[in-house]
């Protein structure tokens, strides 16, 4: 009689969903900033989109925590974008407020965040739905269930980097189909 379940959610206030796709395609990617949460596949997906150039005027926007420690490694990959010329198409966004956090979420066309771990619920994936923002997401861990629940997004094999690139390209290609998962 003491206890009492909480289920996981957010506060909805201040979410909405945006009306139209966004143009040009913006990638997303928002949780922390670190290997872990898989930064650094999304900064390689996008790079292989940018080589082939079937998604044309693609940005990527990363945003969430980054900490001291964090710092080096994004660092590192800003370097990366650099040396590939393609850091014009890119921006940080660290640590948001609540606000710009929502606004950060609705500027995308798609967010992917490739956690490899036994991520157990991923609250990113639930304000990006609430944004109307379609995720693209491994078929590992909670993911594969919080799509399925919500047809929300699409899921993939985490084979390799290449196969999210492919994914992404795949979806983006395809926006009307984006927006309308977006759209749940």
């Amino acid at each position: 009689k003491k206890m009492h379940v909480i289920h996981n959610g957010i506060n909805l206030e201040g979410y909405e969903s945006k009306v139209n796709a966004v143009a040009p395609p913006v990638l997303g990617f928002f949780s922390r900033m670190c290997r872990d949460k898989g930064l650094d596949a999304v900064v390689d997906a996008f790079i292989a989109l940018k080589k082939t150039n079937r998604i044309p005027n693609l940005k990527l926007r990363v945003g969430g925590g980054c900490g001291a420690n964090d710092e080096p490694y994004v660092a590192g990959l800003r370097e990366k974008l650099n040396a590939k010329a393609l850091l014009g198409d890119v921006d940080f966004c660290p640590n948001l407020s609540r606000k710009e956090k929502q606004e950060f979420l609705r500027s995308l066309s798609v967010l992917s965040v490739p956690a490899q771990f036994g991520e157990s619920f991923g609250f990113y994936i639930i304000e990006a739905m609430a944004s109307g923002v379609p995720v693209v997401q491994p078929h590992c861990a909670s993911f594969p269930e919080l799509i399925k629940a919500t047809g929300g997004g699409i899921t993939y094999e985490p084979v390799d980097r290449e196969t999210l690139a492919a994914t992404l390209e795949k979806f983006l290609n395809d926006l009307a189909q984006a927006h309308a998962l977006g759209k749940v």
